[in-house]
């Protein structure tokens, strides 16, 4: 997020370069940040591995249609898709190992359940959002309300990771 803000402020704001490459790097970052999380988590690496190379293929492709297909765009849908998946995915293997293991307590006390629930939160109302924008756009219909939502998930996902990054750096 800061990297962002710098990156807005200085070159976009000083050099009037877009934003555009912006977002396509910040994509690209976004999913394998998720993917070290969840892999250093769970530690599968074959699955993780297959998600890579989806994402990978998926990603160069749209690279490819942007550059070469400009009038296409760059349909960060399918992107989504695969995100979404590795939440999902990953998440539900984290909630069957935590159940069969039974170890914890309480998800209460357990940081890592509240990490995983803010990115199911996030991801799974802002893929909802983005799906029917589309939709929306091509109807002509006001689509403002629906960016509320991004917003307020993006919202409660920051507030819980400060949170809960900040319970675990008082408990050192």
């Amino acid at each position: 997020m800061v990297i962002g803000g710098i990156y807005e402020s200085i070159v976009t704001g000083i050099f009037k370069v877009g934003t555009t490459p912006w977002f396509r790097i910040y994509t690209l970052l976004e999913f394998f940040a998720l993917l070290y999380f969840y892999n250093k988590l769970l530690g599968r690496n074959k699955l993780f591995l297959l998600f890579s190379i989806l994402y990978i293929m998926t990603y160069l492709y749209q690279i490819y249609e942007w550059v070469y297909f400009p009038r296409i765009g760059f349909n960060f849908i399918s992107l989504k898709v695969e995100m979404v998946s590795l939440v999902l995915i990953s998440s539900l293997i984290w909630f069957v190992d935590a159940f069969k293991k039974m170890e914890e307590t309480s998800f209460y006390v357990n940081p890592v359940f509240y990490i995983i629930a803010a990115f199911l939160l996030y991801f799974c109302s802002t893929f909802i959002v983005f799906v029917v924008t589309d939709y929306m756009k091509q109807y002509k219909m006001n689509i403002r309300g629906f960016y509320m939502i991004i917003l307020y998930a993006a919202l409660v996902l920051r507030i819980t990771l400060l949170v809960v990054f900040w319970k675990a750096s008082r408990i050192k």
